[in-house]
């Protein structure tokens, strides 16, 4: 219970602040884009390290892979690998899209397929903060921090 809660709080706090993000990306270079993302800039989310999605990723995702692709017009980043400490599969799909402005696009969550689990943006937003919490608080891990929730601390 208290998982979920958290869950849909910090989802519906990444959606919002998502999707006013916006990214300069010099040779729409997507990929790029993806990796400069830095989500959890606002002082809201009480972090005090700022981090791009990229350093994130490579402190908790063993063989990461990267990949742009357009689909219905629309542009994807998809980023997978496997996550340390678990060995769980992870695909975190991104949806990249430009803006009116030279070189600017706003990049927000679209998809999470994480181990046997799969979901839309919030979910993969929660992963995200997960992430971000992570290493804003010096866990090796992901799964080092999910076990330090108590399930009983919410009533």
């Amino acid at each position: 219970m208290a998982k979920s809660l958290i869950s849909l709080v910090i989802a519906v706090l990444l959606a919002a602040s998502a999707a006013f993000a916006l990214f300069s990306c010099g040779a729409y270079d997507h990929v790029e884009t993806v990796r400069q993302y830095t989500p959890f800039t606002d002082e809201g989310y009480g972090f005090t390290r700022t981090a791009d999605f990229g350093s994130v990723a490579a402190k908790y995702v063993d063989s990461p892979e990267w990949k742009h692709r357009t689909a219905g017009g629309t542009d994807y980043v998809d980023f997978k690998g496997k996550l340390k400490g678990s060995g769980e599969d992870v695909l975190i799909t991104f949806k990249v899209t430009p803006l009116e402005e030279k070189d600017m696009f706003l990049v927000s969550t679209h998809s999470v397929e994480w181990g046997d689990e799969s979901g839309g943006a919030d979910e993969a937003a929660v992963l995200l903060y997960y992430m971000y919490y992570a290493y804003n608080s010096g866990f090796d891990t992901v799964d080092e921090l999910l076990n330090t929730f108590d399930p009983d601390a919410v009533g």
